[in-house]
């Protein structure tokens, strides 16, 4: 599309050139001219980027920095700027889980704390939360589970003004939304009481 373009940078092609995965130099010392191995041409940038298809779907987007997890969805194609990430091809079941207080427990103690009471949501230490798939869920908790997330979701996109008055509305839900979640994974009574002891409610963050 930029023939232009291409010709200057061809003048710079032996540096532009990514290194095959098979090249090997004749000598230890030797090193390539160009760019690191990758599926990229030379005249492309180096990183791959087929990714942004992700960010026009329907996605869970949240902040690298959060006291307890602040996980909301998108389904209107945004792309979000540095510091907010996503989590593509997910919908109202992960979310539910992941704004849960079962998962604000799992944070606390497996995340990285900064600033006093924030956590660092580094994606490696998100993946390792031990989600139960929505296939193995019981029609009744998914539907739990997913209703009572986008009821949250509606009830905090309310108008400003709206939302204050819907205090107790929220609470009820995101209660509603714990004990499915404590139902899912088969907490015990004792359990459900060391939860709630150590992670506070939305509200009280």
């Amino acid at each position: 599309a930029y023939p232009a373009v291409k010709e200057y940078l061809s003048q710079h092609k032996e540096r532009l050139k990514p290194k095959p995965k098979d090249w090997n130099p004749r000598h230890e010392d030797a090193k390539w001219p160009g760019r690191k191995s990758g599926s990229y041409a030379w005249y492309e940038i180096q990183d791959a980027v087929d990714y942004y298809k992700a960010f026009e779907g329907t996605k869970i987007i949240y902040s690298d920095l959060s006291v307890r997890g602040s996980f909301t969805l998108d389904e209107s194609g945004i792309y979000p700027a540095n510091t907010l990430y996503i989590i593509a091809d997910a919908g109202l079941y992960l979310l539910g889980l992941l704004n849960s207080r079962l998962a604000g427990f799992y944070y606390i103690h497996h995340f990285a704390t900064y600033r006093g009471s924030y956590l660092r949501f580094f994606k490696d230490t998100l993946k390792r939360l031990p989600v139960i798939p929505r296939e193995d869920a019981s029609q009744d908790l998914r539907e739990k589970i997913e209703s009572h997330a986008q009821k949250l979701l509606d009830l905090h996109d309310a108008p400003e003004g709206v939302v204050e008055s819907r205090g107790d509305q929220i609470r009820r839900e995101e209660n509603a939304l714990d004990e499915a979640v404590y139902e899912l994974y088969g907490l015990t009574p004792d359990e459900i009481q060391l939860v709630e002891q150590r992670v506070p409610a939305i509200d009280e963050v």
